[in-house]
């Protein structure tokens, strides 16, 4: 259980009473019993009672701050006008997010580069590469799927990590694929026809990932010579797409070739899009 940070006061004297006192405010160099005794009023900006009001304009020094900052100033590094990004500084929000980590030659790449980790002094894509395994191993440790036959699947594809070229985007992936495994109840074992049909009701860039590791473990586990045979699946998969602007009876020839690189050699729709592919550039 994590303990509460608790504000550490330092002792100064005090501009009220002239005591060596902890100070509850810096700005006014006051204690906390001067403090107390300060008059109250009511802001003409967020009408709560304050003290320290502005004389005159009669608005409460947290208003008067966020004024300051919202104020539009040419930002010293990029030039553009913007709100700064705090009180006193010379840089907007994403100049001085720049700035407080800093630029130079990345220790990864040996790049001029802006880092993404200071200390370690690396940039965004070495970042990436470096921490990305390291946090792929964690996501994969800590996932919690009830389901075993959901657990199953999760496992097939574990096993098909390269940890010497897994990047951020296989964490990601696999990260996503988790958590749709936590809550989704399949029902029967994953054919064709099922994944297809799941693909085609997890529509935009949400569940691209997901989408990904379905169609991985159709390639995986089920025969190509079965299931690809209903008419769904084969207008989907559509190995012949590469070669669809030959004339008719070269494609019937090919058609044929297909059944037998699907039947005879198990090849998986991957794979014989990439063989009609070469062959259709050639």
């Amino acid at each position: 259980m994590r303990r509460a940070k608790t504000r550490e006061f330092p002792v100064a004297e005090c501009k009220r009473c002239r005591r060596r006192l902890k100070i509850v405010s810096l700005e006014r160099m006051i204690c906390q019993t001067c403090h107390k005794h300060e008059p109250k009023a009511i802001c003409g900006v967020c009408s709560l009672e304050k003290r320290f009001l502005t004389e005159g304009a009669g608005v409460c020094p947290d208003c008067v701050k966020k004024a300051r900052r919202c104020t539009e100033v040419e930002c010293a590094r990029c030039g553009r006008t913007k709100p700064l990004a705090k009180l006193g500084g010379e840089y907007c929000k994403p100049c001085q997010t720049k700035v407080n980590r800093g630029e130079g030659r990345c220790s990864g790449c040996g790049k001029d580069k802006q880092y993404v980790l200071k200390k370690a002094k690396l940039c965004n894509r070495c970042y990436t590469i470096g921490y990305a395994p390291r946090g792929l191993q964690k996501n994969l440790e800590t996932v919690s799927i009830s389901s075993e036959y959901n657990r199953t699947l999760f496992n097939h594809l574990v096993g098909l990590i390269d940890w010497e070229t897994a990047d951020e985007e296989a964490r990601r992936r696999f990260r996503d694929f988790g958590k749709f495994l936590q809550t989704y109840h399949f029902d029967g074992p994953l054919t064709w026809g099922s994944i297809l049909k799941l693909k085609s009701e997890l529509p935009g860039a949400r569940f691209v990932y997901v989408r990904h590791c379905l169609h991985q473990l159709g390639e995986l586990l089920l025969d190509p010579s079965k299931d690809e045979t209903l008419e769904e699946c084969k207008r989907r998969i559509r190995p012949l797409v590469s070669i669809s602007s030959l004339e008719a009876d070269v494609i019937a020839v090919f058609e044929k070739y297909d059944l037998w690189l699907r039947t005879e050699r198990k090849n998986t729709p991957s794979v014989r899009r990439a063989h009609f592919a070469t062959l259709g550039g050639f």
